[in-house]
């Protein structure tokens, strides 16, 4: 995760395009002289992002996930405890943390890693109870869960297929249907070159066109918003050696104009 991080930043700071192959030297990728020379400079800033900003987790099961999420707001505001007759707790009252400004974000990638334990039957139980205990602290601590997961394998049938309809919907998820359900915000993304078209919505992803986005075109669909509008869809450019989205023109205005293209191609070296 680090090797990717240090791709997007030798890409915002001096606009190289590198990637984690290159940075590990695996195989055939070779470690340019430059990036050899640039990696060193952000030992610090990445020491100092994991220590204060971004911090790591893995093989969570349900019950860790709220041992470590609780330890977290613990260290980070004041818990008042509703208790019983013995002084038990029994449920918390209210939340105050240290710096009203903090932004807690808990990113979950993705959810089908979540492990079992003995109380769970099977993945499926598992994660809905992971998802419950998301909408807790959601509801009760402000933090801002994000859910990452995969699709099931319905989308590539050949009755979509047929049907032209491979384009995302909420019963696509993998899994359960309750993190969708527990979700304010549902966003799919989708990437057509995996399903041999050769153009989507009017952008051009493997047709005759001189300039064709190819594996780098995303479309983003807002399947669900209790906040807004929902049944949306955005064309993205997509450079995924630094998770980069870019927002692409109408599909539209490109085929008036290829060279509006051409200049997003361009800006990323692209081949």
């Amino acid at each position: 995760k680090i090797a990717k991080f240090i791709c997007r930043k030798l890409w915002e700071d001096h606009r190289i395009l590198t990637n984690t192959n290159e940075i590990f030297s695996r195989g055939i990728h070779k470690l340019p002289t430059e990036v050899k020379k640039l990696i060193p400079t952000y030992q610090e800033y990445f020491d100092k992002m994991q220590d204060e900003v971004l911090f790591f987790r893995n093989s969570l099961n349900p019950d860790y996930l709220y041992s470590d999420i609780m330890k977290y707001a613990e260290s980070r505001g004041v818990i008042t405890w509703k208790r019983d007759e013995q002084g038990k707790k029994i449920a918390i009252e209210n939340y105050v943390p240290n710096n009203p400004n903090l932004i807690t974000i808990i990113i979950i990638d993705h959810i089908s890693l979540i492990d079992r334990n003995k109380r769970d039957s099977n993945k499926k139980e598992a994660i809905d109870r992971a998802s419950k205990m998301l909408v807790f602290f959601r509801n009760t601590f402000k933090f801002s869960p994000v859910v990452v997961s995969q699709f099931n394998r319905g989308i590539e049938g050949m009755d979509r297929k047929q049907q032209d309809s491979q384009e995302p919907q909420l019963s696509d998820f993998k899994d359960t249907g309750a993190t969708q359900e527990d979700a304010n915000t549902v966003v799919a993304l989708f990437n057509p070159f995996r399903y041999g078209m050769d153009t989507h919505r009017g952008y051009p992803i493997m047709g005759q066109q001189n300039f064709n986005l190819r594996r780098n075109y995303r479309s983003g669909h807002v399947l669900k918003n209790r906040d807004g509008m929902d049944g949306l869809a955005l064309g993205f450019y997509f450079q995924g050696a630094i998770g980069q989205f870019e927002e692409l023109p109408k599909a539209k205005d490109i085929k008036d104009n290829p060279q509006l293209l051409k200049a997003i191609l361009n800006k990323y070296d692209h081949k």
